[in-house]
């Protein structure tokens, strides 16, 4: 047994130490209550999210875009030497685009604005012919998906002739 002594504190002295046993860590399992809490979570990030998007893609004018169309009866005064008075009715068709530009008529495009409630659409209109001027202010106010209350004040200023009025009517989105 005396030779075996040298050998076997030989392999001791040399031996290298044997891996530690690999252990499997565990993590924490989540309870219900945690689950269902960062579902809701991630949940409420999305709706806030698309919340933002629709906010951000839509256009304050989607709701006027399109061609509307209707019956206005308009009332005018004009001064020249003496003050006159009349009134007529008339169809109306006025376009609406996607970005707020508002074309009728003859008329050149115009840029509309839309009311801080978002309920009515705006726009001026104003140009010069021969000496007088023209100023036009004109709204169309929803009343339903598909209807709106048109109206417009105007007036013209000139050397020899004033003249105001304004015209009022329903239109419709076709």
């Amino acid at each position: 047994m005396k030779p075996l002594l040298p050998v076997l504190v030989l392999f001791l002295a040399f031996a290298h130490p044997s891996p530690a046993p690999i252990l499997e860590e565990s993590t924490p399992q989540p309870s219900l209550a945690e689950k269902a809490k960062a579902k809701e979570s991630v949940k409420q990030k999305r709706k806030t999210e698309d919340s933002n998007e629709n906010k951000t893609s839509r256009s304050p004018f989607e709701r006027f875009e399109g061609v509307w169309s209707g019956t206005v009866t308009s009332t005018a005064t004009a001064t020249f030497l003496f003050s006159s008075t009349g009134s007529s009715s008339g169809a109306i068709t006025i376009r609406v685009s996607k970005s707020g530009v508002v074309t009728y008529g003859n008329e050149q495009p115009v840029q509309g604005w839309v009311s801080a409630d978002g309920t009515t659409l705006n726009w001026n209109i104003q140009k010069q012919i021969d000496d007088m001027t023209w100023r036009q202010n004109c709204s169309l106010q929803l009343t339903g998906p598909k209807s709106g209350r048109y109206v417009d004040r105007n007036k013209v200023d000139g050397a020899i002739a004033d003249v105001s009025g304004s015209s009022t009517g329903t239109l419709y989105r076709r």
